[in-house]
């Protein structure tokens, strides 16, 4: 192959060059005077994130509501034995309900048997918070179980 030959050569790619050279600069002028028309719409691409601790202080307020509420619980092991007795904890507890009760919106709980079995004990055991919270000067201690 001779100079002249591959100087040919050379100038044919150039030329093939410059055609798909001059094509690609006509797409990007085409696509970028289409996308002028859609700049003036500023919408983004995603959802805007929420503000930090919104999403995760809701839960956690609702987190701390639900503990509260459980405070206002009498489960099984706060009585001794079978009896309407309350565990001297269980007594503590209550002094320490007695004083947030008018302030709350909780009711306060009495666990009952499993099954309803000891239906008579549940009764007494009822009774049994009910008169210490009367006792302890809680106005609506009758209302709120």
């Amino acid at each position: 192959m001779n100079k002249s030959e591959k100087q040919s050569q050379y100038i044919g790619y150039a030329r093939i060059g410059s055609d798909w050279t001059k094509r690609v600069a006509l797409l990007a002028l085409l696509v970028g005077a289409i996308g002028c028309h859609h700049a003036q719409e500023v919408v983004p691409g995603f959802d805007r994130p929420f503000p930090l601790g919104q999403v995760s202080d809701a839960f956690w307020e609702t987190q701390q509501t639900n503990a509260e509420a459980a405070d206002f619980i009498f489960f099984d092991h706060d009585f001794r034995g079978d009896t309407p007795a309350l565990t001297p904890a269980a007594t503590n507890k209550l002094e320490q309900m007695a004083l947030r009760l008018e302030h709350v919106p909780f009711p306060v709980i009495v666990e009952q048997s499993p099954d309803n079995r000891y239906r008579k004990l549940d009764i007494r055991r009822h009774r049994t918070v009910v008169e210490q919270l009367a006792r302890l000067g809680a106005e609506s201690a009758n209302t709120a179980l």
